[in-house]
């Protein structure tokens, strides 16, 4: 089986019409895969369009065409476990999952139920049977499923893989943080709300509870995250049991996280590491990282490719044709504001001050190229993509294979974060291939 796999695609314009000699064979390459994946960071949904309660930047929108071009591509199978599938509330996830099953494209991640939202899709290919999970840990609060009861139907949502927080301090600054908690009064407040036991959740009983956050003394300032076990063990247990089903087991993990909980930048956080390895552990051949809208590193663990990002694949951020109220009183805009006014808040933005967007990084990836013998793995290759940061805005984050010039930098970026793997760069055409030694 050859499955290629690419990150993020946030795409609100056609890719079709595209007459770039560039683009045209970077889709030739995918239509040449048994399996192709891309995660959907979008919703498609219909009228009546409500948005959900959740508050992004952006809510991400889009015409279900968008799909067809996305299939047109060559992607038969689609992630919908991440951060913004459910942007316009139970409805639109719905209304988005149906289009895709409308289109015959295999997904994994979101579900009318938990129960659903955690079942593998399958695909069936001339290479054989692939298997699809998918997970997402960002700000699934307000998106993820509930499962459903004897007594009670559960909630259309996404997959999570929630995960925790544990703050460790040294003595000195333990102290003093509990210093801090008495003389403004929340250390009262939160003795008072334990009497309420059934609100606090579930904090560990040797944890001191500043602001909602667990702190402990340890020997050394830092912060641990770490899976959520419940969440985990669901997904193992989906694995194992896409194991029995199918010749290759693919995990998407969605996850903007990093180091103390920041968000979009090249270091994962600890939990999304271990959670990736788990996901090897209980059987999956690859897993296909995304979320942070740029590359992080490449594993070859225990025999099997871990991609901790792939970056985005497409990255049309700056063209959504709606937004509801909610979007422009976030940035401050008046009432009479459009839809180009919010990106304007949100995007690359060449015009003006430079924003978070505007980073090469975030318009740079590669496309996986990923050959398997049954389950045993033959080959990694990693074809540079570039989204086109200088373009115009109706241009930019629309993909095209890398100039041999470009795609050299991008592998070398990537080696720099990967230590543990060997790219070797290698002339392909007038561009350039990374071959990862196995």
């Amino acid at each position: 089986m050859r499955l290629m796999a690419t990150g993020d695609s946030m795409i609100t314009r056609r890719l079709s019409h595209n007459p770039d000699p560039r683009f045209k064979r970077l889709v030739e390459l995918l239509r040449s895969a048994d399996a192709a994946f891309t995660n959907f960071e979008m919703g498609t949904p219909r009228d009546p369009v409500t948005p959900n309660v959740n508050h992004p930047s952006a809510f991400q929108y889009a015409k279900p065409y968008v799909l067809d071009d996305l299939k047109w591509c060559g992607f038969n199978l689609i992630g919908a476990g991440n951060n913004h599938v459910a942007d316009y509330g139970p409805k639109g996830l719905m209304d988005t999952l149906e289009e895709m099953e409308a289109r015959d494209i295999t997904t994994a991640g979101a579900g009318i139920s938990l129960g659903e939202a955690r079942m593998p899709g399958y695909r069936e290919t001339a290479g054989g049977r692939v298997a699809l999970l998918a997970v997402t840990s960002t700000n699934v609060e307000h998106s993820m499923a509930l499962a459903r009861r004897a007594d009670m139907d559960g909630r259309p949502g996404v997959n999570p893989l929630r995960f925790g927080i544990r703050y460790e301090l040294d003595e000195a600054r333990f102290n003093a943080l509990v210093d801090i908690d008495e003389a403004l009064g929340t250390a009262a407040a939160f003795r008072h709300r334990q009497e309420f036991a059934a609100l606090m959740g579930h904090a560990s009983p040797d944890a001191h509870v500043f602001l909602g956050g667990n702190f402990f003394k340890a020997e050394r300032s830092r912060v641990v995250t770490r899976p959520h076990k419940g969440d985990l063990d669901a997904l193992l247990r989906g694995i194992a049991a896409a194991r029995k089903q199918a010749e290759v087991v693919a995990v998407s993990l969605h996850a903007h996280e990093g180091p103390a909980n920041d968000m979009n930048q090249e270091v994962p956080a600890d939990f999304i590491v271990e959670a990736a390895h788990a996901a090897v552990d209980a059987g999956a051949d690859i897993v296909i990282g995304h979320g942070p809208h740029m590359l992080r590193r490449v594993e070859i663990y225990k025999g099997k490719p871990v991609f901790i990002s792939l970056g985005s694949f497409v990255f049309q951020i700056e063209t959504l044709q709606r937004q509801p109220a909610a979007a422009y009183e976030k940035h401050g805009l008046p009432p009479e504001a459009l839809a180009p006014d919010v990106t304007d808040e949100v995007g690359a933005i060449r015009e003006g001050p430079r924003r978070a967007f505007w980073d090469n990084r975030f318009w740079t990836s590669v496309v996986a190229d990923v050959r398997f013998d049954g389950s045993d793995l033959r080959s990694v290759d990693l074809h540079p993509i570039d989204l086109c940061m200088e373009a115009p805005r109706w241009v930019r984050g629309a993909p095209v294979l890398a100039t041999a010039e470009a795609g050299r930098e991008i592998l070398e970026g990537l080696a720099e974060l990967s230590p543990d793997v060997e790219i070797a760069v290698e002339p392909e055409g007038d561009a350039v291939v990374g071959r990862v030694r196995l």
